[in-house]
C-alpha cells in the first residue's frame, strides 16, 4: 500500500502539472473562439481537451473537473456533430467561459491538499488484493462420513496438493485460522450446521473472500446448485456423474493462485489517464504495457502478448472500434478480452462497442473498484475458456492445436538460444483391438493411464499432449538424443508393466511404440519435424512394436533401439 501511495502522489503531481498546461490551452482556444464564434474547427480542439479532463479528473481526486470536462465535451460536440442544428450559431462563448472558469476554480480549490483524499478507496482496494499465494496447495475437505472421503481422494491424487479431511464446520473454521488453505470442498448433505451461511461468512471475510469453495454431492437438485452459487461457492458438482468437471474446475481455481501475473495492454493516448491505469493495475499485481498511439498497436500486441486489452475510443487516426474489429478478425485473438474505457455513455456507443467485439464498455471516469472487478472477471473467464480450448477433454493434456502452437514458439526460442529440441511421439499398440475386445470405456482408461505416466515422467518445462486418437507427444528442451532415448525406453518399459483393469475380468497388458526426432534448424521446419517423428514411430510399429526408433536426419534413415 505504501508503494501505491508513493506512486500515486508522483503521478498526481505530474497530472496537476499537465493540467495547468491543458487549462492554458483551453483559455487560449477560448480567446480564439471569442474572435471567431463560427469556427467549429476550434471546438474540435476544445472538445479533445475537455474529453481528457472528463476521463482523468476523478481518477486523480478531482470529480468536479470530470463533471465539467464532460459537460464541455458534450457542449462542443453538439456543434461539431454531423447532425448539428443550425440554430446553434453562433457559438455560445459565455457558456464555454463558464465551464472553463469552473475547471480552473476546481484545480485552485485543490491546492490546499483536498484533492489527495479521493485515493482512499483505491488504497483499500490495493491493500485488499495484494496477497501472496502459498507455495503449497492444501485442500480442506469437510465430510461427516470418513468413508465417503475416498470419493475425493481419487481425483485429488492427480493434483500436487495435500488433503486435510475433517467432519464439522467448527473444525473447518479452526483449520482456516491455522493454515493457509488453498481450497475448501464441502460434501453435502449431512454436514451439521448451516453450510450456506458458513460460506457466506467466508465470502464476507477480508482474508478468505477469494478462497476457492466447491460443493460436491451424490445427487443435487437444480435449486440446490443455485443456492450454492448464491451463497458464494465457485461451483456445485454431482460427484457420481461429473467428477471430471469437478477436477477441471478445482485445477483452474488452484492455478489462479500460482500463475504468472496477467498482462494488460492499455491503448490510451492521454499520458495522465495512461499513467493512472498503469500504476493502479500494477499495484494490484498485473503487468501493464501502455500503447499511446495506434500506429504501435500491432507491434506492441505481437511483442507483449497481452491477456486483456483496454481501449480508448477517441484515438488519433484510428478509433478504438476499428482496433477492436481488427483484433476480432484474427483467430489468434478470438478469446482475448477487450474492454472499452470511454466518455461515450450513449446507447449508440454501447451498441457500437458490442458490434466491434468488445466484452465490456466502461464509462469514464471509471471508479477504480469497477475497473478492477471488470478486469478481474474478464481475465478469469478468458483464462478458463482458454484452458478448455487447449485441453483434451479425456486426458487433460494439451490437445493437437495447442501442441502445434507451443511447438512453433519452442522452435523460435530454441533457434535463438541455440538449444536442442526433441520431439517424442508415442502410439498405443493394437488400440483398436483393445476397444473391440474390452469396450471404449476400458480403452479410455488405457489412454488415461498412459497420459498419467507421461505427466509423471517429464519435467515441468516439457510439453505433453494428446496428438491423435491414441497418439501422444512430448517436446523436451535441452536434452540430446541419448537422453531422450533413455527417457522413451523407460516410459515404454513402464507402460508395458501396468496391469490394465477391467470390471469382473482379469487384467491385461498393453504396449506402446515411440519415435524420436531432434529438431534440425537447418533442414527442418515445423511440418518436417513432426513428419520425421511420425516416420520413426511408423518404423517402430512395423518393426515389431513395443520399442523406440530414433530418426537420424544426417543418414536419412532410422536407428532402431529395442
Amino acid at each position: 500500500m505504501q508503494a501505491w501511495q508513493s506512486s500515486f502522489k508522483e503521478i498526481q503531481e505530474q497530472y496537476l502539472k499537465n493540467s495547468r498546461e491543458r487549462v492554458s490551452n483551453l483559455i487560449e482556444l477560448l480567446s480564439l473562439v471569442h474572435q471567431d464564434p463560427e469556427n467549429y474547427q476550434l471546438l474540435k480542439k476544445l472538445s479533445h481537451h475537455f474529453h481528457v479532463l472528463a476521463g482523468s479528473g476523478t481518477m486523480y481526486g478531482f470529480p468536479k473537473v470530470s463533471q465539467l470536462g464532460l459537460e464541455g465535451e458534450k457542449f462542443c460536440d453538439q456543434y461539431t456533430a454531423k447532425s448539428y442544428s443550425t440554430n446553434l450559431k453562433p457559438i455560445n462563448v459565455e457558456k464555454l467561459k463558464e465551464i472553463i472558469n469552473g475547471i480552473v476554480a476546481s484545480f485552485e480549490h485543490s491546492s490546499s491538499g483536498s484533492g489527495n483524499t479521493s485515493s482512499s478507496d483505491t488504497l483499500n482496494l490495493i491493500g485488499n488484493t495484494q496477497k501472496k499465494a502459498s507455495s503449497k496447495s492444501i485442500i480442506l475437505f469437510v465430510c461427516d462420513n470418513p468413508e465417503e472421503s475416498m470419493l475425493i481422494k481419487e481425483p485429488l491424487a492427480k493434483l500436487p496438493c495435500e488433503l486435510i479431511i475433517i467432519t464439522t464446520l467448527d473444525q473447518a473454521l479452526n483449520e482456516l485460522r491455522k493454515n493457509k488453505i488453498s481450497a475448501l470442498i464441502l460434501k453435502l448433505p449431512h454436514i451439521s450446521g448451516d453450510v450456506y451461511d458458513f460460506v457466506e461468512k467466508i465470502r464476507s471475510h477480508e482474508v478468505l473472500k477469494d478462497l476457492p469453495v466447491l460443493f460436491v454431492s451424490d445427487r443435487a437438485e437444480f435449486l440446490d446448485k443455485v443456492r450454492s452459487i448464491h451463497c458464494g461457492a465457485d461451483g456445485h458438482f454431482d460427484f457420481s456423474l461429473n467428477q471430471q468437471a469437478f477436477t477441471n474446475r478445482l485445477m483452474h481455481l488452484l492455478k489462479k493462485q500460482s500463475r504468472d501475473p496477467y498482462k494488460i495492454m492499455s491503448v490510451e493516448d492521454d499520458i495522465d489517464q495512461a499513467a493512472f491505469i498503469r500504476v493502479f493495475l500494477e499495484s494490484v499485481g498485473y503487468q501493464v504495457k501502455t500503447c499511446p498511439h495506434p500506429k504501435d498497436f500491432e507491434n506492441t500486441l505481437s511483442s507483449f502478448q497481452p491477456d486483456l486489452v483496454l481501449l480508448d475510443v477517441n484515438l488519433p487516426e484510428v478509433n478504438g472500434y476499428e482496433l477492436a474489429k481488427y483484433l476480432r478478425q484474427d483467430e489468434r485473438y478470438a478469446t482475448l478480452p477487450i474492454l472499452f474505457l470511454t466518455t461515450e455513455s450513449k446507447l449508440e456507443a454501447r451498441v457500437e462497442s458490442a458490434l466491434s467485439g468488445a466484452d465490456d464498455h466502461l464509462v469514464k471516469p471509471v471508479p477504480p473498484a469497477l475497473l478492477l472487478s471488470s478486469v478481474s472477471a474478464k481475465l478469469e473467464r478468458s483464462s478458463f475458456l482458454k484452458s478448455l480450448l487447449q485441453k483434451d477433454a479425456l486426458t487433460q493434456l494439451l490437445n493437437h492445436s495447442a501442441l502445434m502452437e507451443f511447438a512453433k514458439k519452442l522452435i523460435s526460442k530454441s533457434t535463438r538460444a541455440n538449444q536442442s529440441l526433441v520431439l517424442i511421439m508415442f502410439d498405443i499398440d493394437f488400440m483398436k483391438l483393445v476397444n473391440e475386445k474390452y469396450g471404449f470405456t476400458t480403452g479410455d482408461r488405457v489412454l488415461n493411464n498412459l497420459a498419467n505416466l507421461l505427466k509423471k515422467r517429464v519435467r515441468q518445462s516439457d510439453v505433453v499432449a494428446r496428438y491423435g486418437l491414441d497418439e501422444f507427444a512430448i517436446i523436451a528442451e535441452g536434452i540430446n538424443p541419448e537422453e531422450s532415448l533413455a527417457l522413451s525406453n523407460r516410459i515404454v518399459k513402464e507402460f508395458s508393466s501396468i496391469k490394465q483393469s477391467i470390471a469382473n475380468q482379469p487384467g491385461f497388458f498393453v504396449t506402446i511404440s515411440a519415435g524420436i526426432s531432434l529438431f534440425d534448424p537447418k533442414g527442418m521446419n515445423l511440418v518436417k519435424w513432426f513428419e520425421s517423428a511420425n516416420s520413426a514411430l511408423k518404423t517402430a510399429k512395423t518393426s515389431g512394436r513395443n520399442q523406440v526408433v530414433v530418426y537420424d536426419g544426417a543418414k536419412t534413415d532410422f536407428s532402431l533401439f529395442s
